[in-house]
């Protein structure tokens, strides 16, 4: 358990680090730009790669791993990843080049066609980016599966800072000059990411290799089942978005400080479980008999780690708006600005245990190939997400988007651990967990009301 604990201290150094340099973004953004139509079409146009990186390129690791630590033929493995993703990256690159209009009127319903047309070529530009966030994805998968934990933070955190200071150079420039930046950085990354994997490349997966169509497949019917189940968590990012825009402009860039200030914090711990709880998972199914010897210490590091979400997550509920205002509260962001983020912002951090624990679930579900059974509960909880936006949006506007989404925190953990349960999955006490739940419950009821 200490080892357990220190590699995670250093996961989450790296991944405090990281996010705070890819912080530094939103506060740039927000000083120079505030809730304008532009920050608003900004946040759509990053979004895209984004999106396919939490999306596709996360599920693709996700399904790489455990198939890695059960293959024979790894080098097999490895190498047919990397056709695969190449071939779904220029997939998504020729869909972005050919169809940017398309696009943006989706993820932006509510502002106008003439208003959207000057950002047509920046989409285009993001589609370049889509081909290295797919090999960045494969490489920090096999660095996650080799237990070289520290690598893909370090890549990331660097990578964030060097964004921020490419919108700090081109603040008074195009939004393509921004996305050109940014591109770059997406190459040198990648290359770095090159430079560094080779020497265990050279070590693990040289010598002779045949590329698998078989193992392709398989590895893409994995990926694909994965990410429908992570593309519907990110349904509710989006619905909220969307539906902002209709409100009034800059409701959609509101919206977004919101989600990035709570992925600050979720974010940190989101990276400790994919990148070391799942791994370590999935490595012991296959060491001793489907982990059950494991069990009692993943149940003591959820312990330890919620003794530190739920009081951060508390205070920062509580301290909203001190928050908000000391981050935000300069340049461009004005005082209805701070009214708008703050409220929300008390409202979806409270979801943020639930949020681990939902991860949690996930990741052990997928280790055990019940992909199906994740896509289940994720479809249930983003019905429930954008049943409520549709009904609570007319009364509580933005506030109204957040309980939504706090909601369909809570369905997906209950749901979840009414599978596991089923399934006979050994690697937590249920009991213990439904607890946990309820004592979340209780807590976050008590501060809402409260407030």
């Amino acid at each position: 358990m200490k080892k357990l604990y220190s590699i995670a201290g250093l996961i989450m150094l790296f991944a405090l680090l990281s996010r705070f340099f890819g912080f530094l973004r939103e506060l740039l953004i927000s000083f120079y730009f505030g809730t304008t139509l532009f920050a608003d079409m900004f946040y759509i146009v990053s979004s895209i790669p984004l999106v396919f990186y939490t999306g596709y390129s996360l599920a693709f690791s996700n399904a790489f791993i455990p198939n890695y630590h059960k293959s024979k033929e790894k080098k097999t493995t490895f190498y047919s990843s990397m056709l695969l993703m190449f071939i779904l990256s220029l997939i998504v690159s020729m869909i972005l080049t050919f169809f940017p209009m398309q696009i943006l009127s989706i993820m932006a319903p509510g502002i106008s066609l003439g208003d959207i047309l000057e950002y047509k070529v920046a989409v285009r530009i993001v589609a370049l980016q889509i081909f290295f966030i797919g090999f960045n994805g494969v490489i920090n998968a096999f660095f996650n599966a080799e237990e070289k934990y520290f690598l893909p933070s370090l890549m990331n955190m660097i990578f964030s800072f060097a964004v921020a200071i490419v919108i700090f150079i081109f603040n008074d420039s195009s939004i393509n000059h921004i996305f050109i930046g940014i591109t770059i950085i997406y190459i040198i990354q990648f290359v770095a990411q090159l430079v560094i994997v080779f020497p265990l490349i050279k070590k693990k997966l040289l010598g002779i290799s045949k590329l698998s169509l078989s193992i392709a497949w398989n590895q893409f019917k994995d990926s694909l089942i994965i990410f429908s189940s992570i593309s519907l968590s990110q349904i509710n990012y989006f619905v909220d978005r969307a539906l902002a825009s209709t409100l009034f402009i800059g409701a959609l860039s509101s919206v977004n400080y919101v989600h990035k200030l709570n992925g600050f914090l979720i974010g940190i711990f989101g990276l400790i479980i994919s990148n070391l709880i799942y791994p370590y998972i999935s490595r012991s199914i296959n060491i001793n008999d489907k982990g059950k010897k494991t069990n009692s210490k993943i149940d003591k590091f959820v312990y330890g780690l919620l003794l530190v979400v739920v009081p951060t997550m508390i205070g920062l509920s509580l301290q909203s708006e001190n928050v908000v205002k000391f981050l935000f509260g300069y340049g461009e962001f004005n005082t209805s600005d701070l009214k708008n983020v703050s409220n929300a912002f008390s409202i979806i951090i409270l979801g943020t245990g639930f949020y681990v624990l939902k991860d949690l679930y996930n990741y052990i579900l997928f280790a055990f190939s019940k992909h199906r059974l994740v896509f289940f509960t994720s479809l249930l909880s983003v019905g429930t997400n954008v049943a409520l936006n549709f009904i609570l949006i007319k009364s509580y506007a933005l506030n109204g988007l957040m309980f939504s989404t706090l909601a369909s925190y809570c369905v997906a953990v209950l749901l979840n651990l009414i599978i596991i349960g089923k399934e006979n999955i050994e690697f937590l006490s249920i009991r213990n967990h439904v607890y946990i739940f309820i004592l979340m419950l209780i807590i976050i009821s008590f501060i809402l009301l409260r407030g």
